[in-house]
């Protein structure tokens, strides 16, 4: 423990003054945020994000396709096996001889028939098998690209009322080695979805099907504009945490004892960052509104309109592109939620620290009803 006098008051820091304070010290930086802050990049998969904090689109555009085999090919298969007829041959008749006297002084004759060898009569021959013939395989797919466009306005409107809920948390103790203290400060709330404003719409264009070669153009497919109707609340939590050094330079002999530490009252803060930041459920209901609203309507006219073309050749339906999409939405909406809160606060933090000279001033006030006047007077020394 630090047996350093802290030069932030606790009590002072959590009384009403200082807080409603420090709710307007972050009212104004929430509109230098605004001002500064321009969404323009992807976030993955398709899917970017442009404009401000209290006015952003997010998009998508990309093309879907699919082909392949849709009925499998039969190959040709045997009904009938080659039969092989054997020849008909006539038999061999063997020769055959007599001897006979052939004169009054008895000298013998020999008479001899020769034999017959074996004959075809009718030659062999093969029937040949009796096969089915091949089936070819039929082939298939489509191409399309989906185009989604959400706007989304008046969430840094909606914020503003809650920054007057903020609450103090604690500040940490100044030691000699580390003599700035973080005041932390917790909103935790939700926003106004009837301040918010979801509009949208979403397509499917360029609709072609191929089969077996023949290619069907089906053009486009729309939703219309549509709006979400009513927004649900969203909750949001943050750590808001002003880091105040107890001078703005260092004097010229610095000191820190047992008790207290130099000082030049009353310092700007030197550090401003958001941390633990969760839109807990941000993304869900824009998610909910593209899939329900915007995709699923889609889905069920690309049905109607694309799988009788595929059902004509006892064919199964390709999956809508617009579903795969809507599941995949789906799939992923908490991992998106979590990738958003974690963008968002690094940007956050980076553009506090760029605009860190612009805070300051808003700071003093803070700093002021939160300083420890008793133990480190205003009449403090002066800064070198």
């Amino acid at each position: 423990m630090s047996n350093i006098t802290p030069f932030m008051n606790e009590k002072q820091l959590s009384a009403v003054a200082s807080i409603a304070s420090m709710s307007q010290c972050i009212e104004a930086i929430q509109g230098l945020i605004d001002s500064s802050w321009n969404f323009d990049y992807p976030i993955g998969n398709g899917w970017t994000i442009t404009g401000s904090p209290n006015d952003f689109t997010i998009a998508f555009n990309q093309n879907f396709s699919a082909s392949g085999t849709i009925i499998p090919g039969v190959p040709s298969y045997t009904i009938t096996p080659a039969i092989d007829v054997p020849p008909i041959m006539a038999p061999a008749t063997p020769g055959w001889g007599t001897t006979n006297a052939c004169s009054a002084w008895g000298g013998k004759c020999t008479t001899s028939v020769p034999g017959t060898p074996a004959y075809t009569i009718t030659p062999g021959y093969t029937v040949p098998a009796v096969m089915s013939p091949a089936i070819p395989a039929v082939t298939g797919g489509y191409s399309s690209d989906i185009v989604v466009n959400v706007d989304v306005k008046g969430v840094s409107s909606a914020l503003t009322p809650l920054l007057e809920s903020i609450t103090f948390v604690n500040a940490s103790d100044p030691t000699e080695s580390e003599t700035t203290q973080a005041c932390t400060y917790n909103l935790n709330g939700e926003i106004s979805g009837c301040q918010i404003k979801v509009s949208g719409s979403a397509a499917v264009n360029n609709i072609v099907v191929t089969i077996s070669g023949v290619s069907t153009d089906l053009g486009s497919i729309s939703s219309g504009a549509i709006t979400l109707s009513p927004v649900p609340n969203i909750p949001i939590q943050s750590d808001i945490i002003m880091d105040v050094p107890p001078y703005n330079s260092a004097p010229a002999e610095f000191a820190a004892t047992d008790t207290t530490l130099a000082y030049t009252p009353i310092p700007y803060t030197n550090g401003m960052f958001v941390s633990d930041l969760a839109i807990s459920t941000g993304i869900t209901p824009v998610a909910d509104f593209i899939c329900s609203d915007l995709l699923d309507p889609l889905t069920a006219t690309w049905n109607a309109l694309v799988c009788p073309l595929f059902s004509a050749v006892n064919a199964s339906c390709p999956t809508s592109p617009t579903q795969t999409l809507s599941d995949y939405i789906t799939t992923n909406a908490v991992l998106a939620q979590q990738e958003i809160n974690s963008a968002a606060q690094s940007e956050l933090n980076s553009i506090l620290s760029s605009i860190l000279s612009t805070i300051q001033p808003y700071s003093l006030a803070v700093i002021t009803t939160g300083w420890n006047i008793t133990a480190y007077p205003a009449t403090g020394p002066d800064e070198s």
